[in-house]
């Protein structure tokens, strides 16, 4: 089992253990509660019981990693952009970026493994990928080849070097056509993965959206992200009234199209290189299921 210490400050003290692990290291608050409740996480050698335990004092936080190294899989990779530190890859839908439980299931991280060494980062069950993206969503993934490559993308992606924009279709046609969802979000301890608006207890997340086209029924819809909370664009745009067509968690999975998971695509992504200074701007082509829905809106009445 591999361990992995974090240095919590006195500055900390008072604050949610599982909010201040997520907002200052790899980790999710969904995954850091997986560790807890495997009994895997410990504050100056004591076992945390509780993912929502308050930090008293300045400490030592040990999690342990009881999964294994993922096995490297074959299969046809996306790439779009790819240098000797890095590479960025357009996930199809319906793949998991992470196995979930057996280190043998398909995944990106699996097919990235068999392409190419991989940072270990943030552990050998996760490596490489700098930000994920759900099972359902396509598009552009950032992915570091050595850990120093990755700490500098991933203190980027914190302070907003990144830009990263996505197209989705949503429900309902937009009364403004453009705004911003400036709305905390927290996990839905009733649930098992859903995500809801909390001002008081929740994560900063920020989404600024425009309309690009709409009819009567449906909006083809722009997102640029200021913050990458879990299910932060499906959460926000549900929260106005306006679900992802096909996103079964926060609306109605059945629709017209034939999308099983959410219309939702990780379409660009733009910052400057930490190595070489070079501005990459790279752009993933969406799914053939997403091309033909907006084909099909745009011919709607």
């Amino acid at each position: 089992m591999n361990a992995e210490q974090i240095h919590i400050p006195a500055t900390a003290a008072g604050e949610r253990l599982d909010k201040w692990v997520s907002d200052n290291s790899t980790y999710s608050r969904s995954a850091f509660k997986r560790l807890v409740e495997e009994g895997n996480v410990h504050f100056d050698g004591e076992t945390i019981k509780k993912s929502g335990f308050k930090i008293p004092h300045a400490g030592v936080l040990t999690l342990s990693h009881s999964m294994q190294a993922i096995d490297p899989i074959q299969m046809p990779l996306d790439i779009v952009y790819e240098d000797e530190y890095l590479l960025i890859v357009n996930k199809p839908r319906g793949l998991l970026v992470y196995p979930v439980k057996d280190p043998s299931e398909p995944s990106l991280a699996a097919g990235l493994l068999a392409h190419c060494p991989l940072s270990t980062y943030a552990g050998e069950e996760r490596p490489g990928i700098v930000h994920r993206i759900d099972r359902g969503t396509s598009g552009l993934l950032l992915v570091a080849k050595n850990n120093s490559v990755h700490e500098k993308l991933y203190q980027m992606l914190k302070v907003h070097d990144i830009s990263r924009q996505y197209i989705g279709i949503v429900t309902r046609p937009m009364a403004v056509k453009r705004g911003t969802v400036d709305a905390a979000i927290a996990h839905d301890y009733t649930h098992g993965t859903k995500r809801i608006i909390d001002p008081l207890g929740g994560q900063p997340a920020v989404t600024h959206y425009a309309c690009v086209y709409q009819n009567q029924a449906y909006a083809l819809m722009r997102f640029a992200l200021e913050t990458g909370r879990t299910h932060q664009i499906r959460v926000h745009m549900a929260s106005i009234g306006h679900p992802l067509v096909g996103d079964g968690l926060y609306g109605e999975e059945k629709n017209i199209f034939g999308f099983h998971g959410q219309a939702l695509h990780a379409l660009r992504l733009e910052f400057i290189h930490p190595i070489t200074g070079q501005s990459i701007h790279a752009v993933g082509r969406p799914p053939d299921i997403f091309k033909k829905a907006v084909k099909r809106i745009q011919m709607m009445k």
